[in-house]
């Protein structure tokens, strides 16, 4: 059925309006973008209440902003604001963002933006139906978002990290046990398609991570004839640092860093950022509850849990570790690194276990971690906590 086309509401963004949704799914998902693109696509989002919508399932979503406006709220020069938003266009249209599908845990494509177009002083978003519930009235699994803070970044990697750190630092509501500090652990190649640095679309990308329900981020990078910020130094220096500090500088969060190494000669292989949110007003967001796994599910993770380097896990013993995570994969391999760095770990399937129930706390004094630290704050478990003589008894009459 022909789509009517309306005109937009006048004036565009209501001064009220400082603070949106957006889907977790579309925040961690792996596609490169420019600043503006991500700009406009977050006070698109911010006037979800404006979409037009048909009753159908099957109808797109659209987004429909007066130029004009759009040019006032970005401050943008009016001389070339109409070909900037017709490069935006041809960005937006058809592009396929990459993600884990929810339902069959495997890394899939879909694109976002059917259409965009600027025309008659009207810039109008087409987008994919099959994003409606991420798109509408959303209700789970998503993060709040500060219009204005989002709008002052310079640089599309503050933009892209400080959303997906945003992500991140949630807690179930009633649970006051996490504060306003978090500790987030990204791996090194993953974050580098999140944040747009390797193009999850090129073919050669898209050939190793379509599909797969272990998707290979290192490799996929490692092909990609992309060359930008190979070194960790480049990648620091260019990326990181300056994200960072714009982040610290105009956000309402303080971030700092370090990292993980492994193999010979210490590759960076992990980015672990400790978070602490500073607007003490910052909403509660509730996790999405997970789908349970189906016993053919579980008994994969187990033989994961098995097969992680180095372990001799016996099948009851990565049970019972597969049980304390809720049979959830990334979970148990954080865990297993974080033993891997802390010292005279006596019982590994009892830290394990403990580390997971207690949900990876890492001991602090209260200060957020500086890069200068000369130790991990990963590192720092307060082992003494745990009787584990008692939880190898618990363990062996389970067993």
């Amino acid at each position: 059925m022909a789509r009517k086309r309306q005109e937009p509401q006048s004036p565009f963004i209501p001064t009220e309006i400082n603070s949106f949704k957006k889907s977790n799914f579309l925040i961690g998902s792996k596609y490169k973008s420019s600043l503006l693109e991500n700009k406009i696509m977050a006070i698109s989002l911010a006037n979800a209440d404006k979409f037009e919508t048909g009753q159908s399932d099957n109808e797109s979503v659209y987004s429909v902003m007066k130029v004009s406006e759009l040019r006032k709220t970005l401050g943008a020069n009016p001389g070339s604001f109409y070909q900037q938003l017709n490069q935006v266009a041809k960005e937006m249209t058809g592009k396929s963002i990459g993600m884990s599908s929810e339902d069959s845990h495997t890394f899939s494509y879909v694109a976002v933006v059917i259409s965009a177009t600027c025309k008659d002083g009207v810039f109008t978003i087409e987008y994919n139906h099959a994003l409606r519930d991420r798109l509408l009235q959303i209700k789970k699994n998503y993060s709040r978002l500060n219009l204005s803070i989002m709008l002052k970044f310079t640089s599309n990697y503050s933009f892209r990290l400080y959303e997906l750190l945003k992500s991140k630092c949630y807690r179930t509501k009633g649970d006051l046990t996490r504060g306003s500090t978090y500790y987030i652990r990204f791996g090194l190649a993953e974050l580098k398609l999140e944040l747009g640095i390797v193009n999850a679309e090129l073919s050669t990308v898209k050939k190793i991570l379509n599909g797969s329900a272990n998707p290979d981020f290192e490799k996929a990078v490692d092909t990609s004839p992309e060359k930008m910020f190979r070194t960790w130094s480049d990648f620091r220096r260019k990326v990181l640092d300056r994200a960072v500090t714009e982040i610290n500088d105009i956000s309402d969060m303080r971030v700092s860093y370090d990292t993980i190494k492994h193999g010979q000669g210490g590759k960076v292989c992990d980015v672990d950022f400790v978070v602490e949110i500073t607007d003490p007003n910052a909403e509660e967001i509730a996790e999405e509850p997970k789908r349970e796994p189906t016993e053919d599910e579980k008994l994969d993770i187990i033989f994961d849990v098995r097969s992680l380097p180095g372990a001799a896990f016996t099948s009851k013993e990565a049970r019972l570790i597969s049980e304390a995570a809720g049979y959830d994969l990334t979970k148990i391999q954080r865990a297993y690194t974080l033993m891997g760095e802390a010292s005279h770990v006596k019982n590994p399937t009892g830290w394990m276990i403990t580390a997971l129930r207690e949900g990876y706390a890492p001991y602090t004094d209260g200060a957020v971690t500086s890069k200068s630290s000369s130790r991990n704050t990963f590192n720092r478990f307060e082992q003494n906590r745990y009787d584990f003589d008692s939880l190898e008894t618990d363990l062996a009459d389970n067993l």
